[in-house]
């Protein structure tokens, strides 16, 4: 869902506005009034919304538009944080051989229709990574990406897994994240950048 708050200055000679599909046909009532007014829209996406907004004169601009919406992007940002996974400590004793591990990542829910991805690494060994920049696709999600991590050497285990959450109204539009995921008696850590826009 997305909102836009608008605030109107008192005395400003502002019509009625409303939010518009790419053909200016309008998807919620039309909106009157002065102060603050918020007109909201819930859409499966992707779509293109315009705010139509009408003035009775061109030199009022006393206004301010802002635009909140819910989706939080998973992203690969090389200068703020590549999307990896990372081996921090391989299972087991590392003399041994590496890792057979599985990627799995799921996007608001942990069914196979919320599943976007999935990579197998051969041979993790402690200090490596697996690049994900560029195989994983951009992203949008509500409430969480989550990320299991299975051990193929550990037949009886299940996956391990780790979840991202989404942006909360105090993050930054971009945030660089790391989540630490235990698998046996290893660390791994998937990392990404979190922002609220597309990458363009």
């Amino acid at each position: 869902m997305a909102t836009i708050k608008e605030d109107i200055a008192k005395g400003s000679a502002w019509r009625p506005r409303t939010l518009c599909d790419s053909s200016l046909n309008p998807l919620v009532p039309t909106v009157s009034g002065l102060g603050t007014v918020e007109l909201r829209f819930s859409s499966v996406g992707p779509e293109v919304v315009f705010l139509k907004l009408k003035r009775k004169l061109l030199t009022d601009t006393n206004f301010r538009v802002g635009w909140k919406c819910a989706l939080t992007y998973l992203r690969s940002v090389p200068n703020v944080r590549p999307m990896v996974l990372r081996c921090k400590d391989e299972t087991g004793v590392d003399a041994f051989g590496g890792d057979e591990i599985t990627l799995t990542l799921f996007a608001d829910g942990t069914s196979s229709a919320e599943q976007f991805y999935e990579e197998a690494w051969d041979d993790a060994d402690t200090d490596e990574i697996l690049k994900l920049e560029g195989k994983v696709p951009e992203i949008a999600f509500v409430n969480f990406v989550e990320a299991q991590v299975y051990e193929a050497d550990f037949i009886a285990e299940g996956p391990d897994t780790g979840r991202v959450p989404a942006l909360s109204d105090a993050d930054p539009l971009v945030k660089p994240v790391v989540v630490d995921i235990s698998v046996q008696s290893g660390t791994y850590s998937f990392e990404c950048t979190l922002a609220r826009h597309r990458q363009i």
